[in-house]
């Protein structure tokens, strides 16, 4: 028997929902939540998390960015805005990313994906660099995590598009270098 329309099972009426979500047939309303719930008790932890509201709402300037990373959890300020009460001033260096990459969390993902997006806007390179590379190697570890079996596919392809290295080609010919 061929399976069509991403592999989905078409006797099972709880099957292909992912793939309903990505091609846009299907929002989520409370029917499709309490079967979820009811199959997958802990997947709706990670549709409810940041990352996804990030992904629908990406900031689209250093100012918006901002306030975004302003109204984390606390234990995520607490690693970027480390010892700063007024969160002004960002603080970060290498060690901040590798224990936020440490984390091995769809937080750390999110936090990683927003300070991949600061580096771009406040031009560093190295910032976009670092944690384009850090959010490629979380992947896999990520993909193991019981609830997120699935979601993972539609979240990493849609964090596979947005996130880059650069690297310049003579002068000033930037080159953005995704990862496969």
């Amino acid at each position: 028997h061929q399976m069509n329309n991403g592999d989905k099972d078409q006797t099972d009426p709880n099957s292909g929902i992912f793939w309903k979500i990505k091609m846009g047939r299907v929002t989520l309303g409370q029917k499709w939540l309490d079967r979820i719930e009811e199959i997958l008790p802990i997947s709706l932890n990670f549709y409810n998390h940041f990352i996804w509201e990030t992904l629908k709402h990406t900031p689209m300037d250093e100012y918006t960015l901002k306030l975004k990373l302003k109204n984390l959890p606390a234990n995520l300020q607490y690693l970027i805005f480390e010892g700063n009460d007024t969160q002004e001033e960002i603080a970060l260096e290498e060690h901040h990313l590798q224990s936020i990459k440490a984390l091995n969390s769809l937080d750390g993902l999110g936090l990683l994906y927003l300070l991949h997006l600061l580096g771009r806007y406040i031009g560093s390179i190295k910032l976009t660099n670092d944690t384009a590379s850090s959010i490629n190697q979380m992947f896999e570890n990520l993909s193991k995590f019981q609830g997120l079996e699935r979601a993972h596919l539609l979240l990493f392809d849609e964090l596979s598009k947005r996130v880059y290295q650069i690297k310049f080609i003579g002068y000033n010919k930037p080159l953005k270098i995704f990862f496969p």
